[in-house]
């Protein structure tokens, strides 16, 4: 039997295997518009390019995260500092809000704010900010702690953006949920160890610059270098809702 089956005198489309079924070969499906970066799976359609740092499926108003994982109350002590975790956004997304995992601590009139730079394409470090959420209080209980966007939804292009989270004085002692370091994309460590060499790895991938809080936001730009990487348990897990 040729490719197209029959002998491969009749052309015949894929088809796609099932749980106890093979499929067979053929013809691929076309692809609709808005699938150019989906992947064609085995069962003979193109869909997301699932990752485990996905949380089921890229619907609205589920969550992505940065680390690929969260360390369950992990003590961070953020507090008048930047403090970034690198994202690798698989596919051109879009997202209404940015937050992080609270889980307990902190002076009752702490400040915090959240917000995503864009890597400077040289050295793969924070450098552009894009968007940023809006300054919000020390809740009464943890949980995701989320505001949306300033300047309404962001769309996102694939590649590397960092996460980032600024705390107020009266935040120390807080405790908010950190990047599981065992996991972190391999996809990310390959990259930065390509543009810094054994700078990073995966504990040593995130970046702390002390900074004094201000109410007013983030600043447009900032300069980071690797006099700045620290260890995995000094950064937040940054997460993005899906608009």
């Amino acid at each position: 039997m040729g490719f197209f089956g029959g002998g491969g005198t009749t052309p015949v489309n894929m088809v796609g295997a099932s749980t106890g079924t093979a499929g067979t070969a053929g013809y691929v499906p076309a692809p609709a518009a808005g699938d150019e970066e989906k992947v064609l799976t085995g069962g003979a359609s193109f869909g997301e390019y699932n990752r485990n740092h996905v949380i089921g499926t890229l619907a609205s108003g589920e969550f992505f995260i940065s680390g690929t994982g969260a360390s369950s109350n992990r003590g961070v002590g953020s507090f008048e500092a930047l403090r970034f975790s690198p994202i690798y956004i698989v596919k051109r997304s879009t997202f209404s809000e940015i937050g992080v995992y609270y889980f307990s601590g902190g002076g009752a009139n702490a400040k915090f704010r959240t917000g995503l730079y864009k890597a400077d394409g040289t050295n793969e470090m924070p450098y552009t900010l894009i968007g940023q959420g809006s300054e919000q209080s020390r809740p009464s209980s943890g949980g995701v702690l989320s505001s949306a966007f300033t300047g309404g939804n962001l769309t996102l292009e694939k590649g590397i953006y960092w996460g980032v989270s600024w705390w107020t004085a009266d935040g120390t002692g807080l405790n908010i949920h950190g990047p599981n370091a065992s996991s972190v994309d391999a996809q990310i460590v390959h990259i930065f160890q390509g543009k810094q060499g054994g700078n990073f790895s995966n504990t040593n991938m995130m970046l702390r610059k002390g900074k004094t809080y201000s109410s007013t936001g983030l600043s447009s730009t900032e300069s980071v270098d690797t006099t700045h990487i620290v260890s995995a348990l000094e950064a937040p897990t940054i997460f993005l809702k899906y608009a």
